[in-house]
């Protein structure tokens, strides 16, 4: 078969030796406009303009001209972690978990108690804010020398008073000093001691001899006496 060489047809058609003629499919188009022509062709309906980064802005985001985190000022940092954290929407959970907790922990565990009077001086002072905890005693009863909280009527105010004697004993008081079933009982944390005269008494299940620590002042003064169990709501904590 013969070549024919030169046909207008052909792809190499011009192509002469040394000269500067490529063929047909090796031409680029020449872009319109010189060399700004790839702006003439961008899209007409472009969803967004920026001014910047150049005559058109070609190639910029959106967002890009935003204030990020790290060019805030610093107090403004970190003002915004100590407020809501580094995530806000944990930050919010946290908090909501905290009051919850908070209200279930003072309406059923710990109860506020402020001290009025002078029956527990110097362990309890007058306008001190103590602590009970009503679950000290769920599984175990008062033992001597514990100071417990407790509320003779249902809906009179809070007592504080340290338990004397146990069910089961015999209590007495003699010219101050108390008395367990016949032995002198010793009591580092009482202060002074008035002439107090109380007659023998024996303590039924579920009874407790509660005195408060400051016995100078007068027995009319101070209240003490049996308590029941129930009226006991719960132990000092602090």
């Amino acid at each position: 078969m013969a070549l024919t060489t030169g046909s207008a047809s052909s792809p190499w058609a011009g192509l002469r030796p040394g000269g500067r003629h490529q063929p047909q499919f090796l031409r680029q188009p020449a872009r319109p406009g010189g060399p700004e022509g790839r702006d003439q062709q961008r899209p007409a309906a472009w969803p967004f303009t920026i001014a910047g980064n150049g005559p058109t802005g070609w190639g910029r985001h959106p967002m890009s001209d935003l204030p990020s985190e790290q060019n805030r000022p610093f107090w403004q940092r970190l003002a915004r972690v100590l407020v809501f954290g580094r995530r806000p929407g944990w930050t919010l959970v946290r908090i909501a978990l905290l009051v919850v907790s908070a209200v279930v922990v003072f309406t059923f565990v710990l109860l506020p108690v402020r001290i009025e009077g002078a029956s527990m001086f110097p362990r309890c002072k007058e306008g001190e804010i103590h602590c009970v905890n009503r679950l000290a005693y769920w599984r175990r009863e008062p033992a001597r020398f514990e100071i417990v909280a407790l509320r003779p009527v249902r809906e009179g105010p809070f007592l504080l008073k340290r338990v004397i004697g146990l069910p089961g004993e015999e209590v007495a008081i003699r010219r101050g000093v108390v008395h367990v079933n016949g032995q002198p009982l010793d009591e580092p944390h009482v202060r002074g001691r008035a002439p107090w005269e109380e007659h023998a008494v024996r303590l039924e299940a579920g009874q407790y001899l509660v005195i408060g620590d400051n016995r100078a002042i007068e027995r009319a003064l101070h209240s003490h006496g049996v308590a029941e169990r129930w009226m006991i709501v719960g132990r000092l904590w602090f």
